[in-house]
């Protein structure tokens, strides 16, 4: 394998009122082409300003994120707020298609294909996101995301708030097209039993740094900082 993406010394910072706060404190990892890596921490230790930074959004950085895919996607955790209500699903999937200079029926026949992919069928191309159930929504962010083939994908909590057996069906669809597509996936949670499930490698972060990173296994049965410890012990 051969790092998909390679994040140095990363160092994020936000303005507030007059001054400027650090948010990442040198924090460094990769991920390899066709591997899930989990990153947990609980809320605001500082795992959406990564992905924020990774995605470009976040600019006032120092260090180094190298990314091969020039074309990152993210899905994102609460697909209700994620999909534009006022737009038809086949409309949403063919947003990044038609960004990109797609010809129109190409885009059609693409997002029918993708629906497909992601468990739904064809018919659900005119409908809006309020008719689709929680589970097929999401089904429709992922497929947004991965429709303009990327191979380098952020699932910021992407199952988070959906229940215990639609997480299931989520999970085995992420990693079906992980393996189809030949994806790579920062993947985002602060559930620990989700991310022994899906996850190759771990990174724990705290307060804005990395506290933990290795492989599952080693995470799981050899933690050594004690932040990961305590975040296990709550998932007993």
């Amino acid at each position: 394998m051969s790092a998909l993406l390679e994040v140095k010394n990363l160092n994020v910072y936000y303005k507030e009122n007059r001054s400027r706060r650090q948010v990442l404190h040198d924090v460094s990892f990769t991920v390899e082409e066709g591997e899930i890596l989990g990153l947990v921490g609980e809320s605001g230790c500082g795992k959406t300003t990564l992905s924020r930074a990774i995605l470009g959004i976040n600019k006032d950085i120092d260090g180094q994120i190298i990314l091969k895919d020039e074309r990152p996607r993210m899905v994102f955790q609460d697909p209700a707020a994620s999909l534009n209500p006022a737009r038809s699903i086949g409309w949403i999937l063919e947003e990044p298609l038609r960004n990109a200079g797609v010809d129109k029926a190409t885009r059609r026949k693409l997002a029918e294909e993708m629906l497909c992919r992601v468990g739904l069928n064809e018919t659900y191309y005119h409908r809006k996101p309020r008719e689709l159930s929680g589970g097929q929504r999401q089904r429709v962010g992922i497929g947004a995301a991965i429709i303009g083939n990327p191979k380098f994908v952020i699932a910021d909590e992407p199952v988070s708030a959906l229940d215990v057996t639609i997480q299931a069906e989520i999970l085995k669809l992420l990693v079906e097209l992980k393996n189809d597509l030949g994806l790579s996936y920062l993947f985002i949670s602060h559930d620990m039993d989700v991310v022994w499930q899906i996850c190759d490698r771990v990174m724990v972060m705290k307060d804005g740094e990395v506290v933990e990173y290795g492989t599952r296994d080693e995470v799981f049965d050899h933690p050594r900082h004690p932040y990961t410890k305590k975040l296990l012990a709550a998932s007993e």
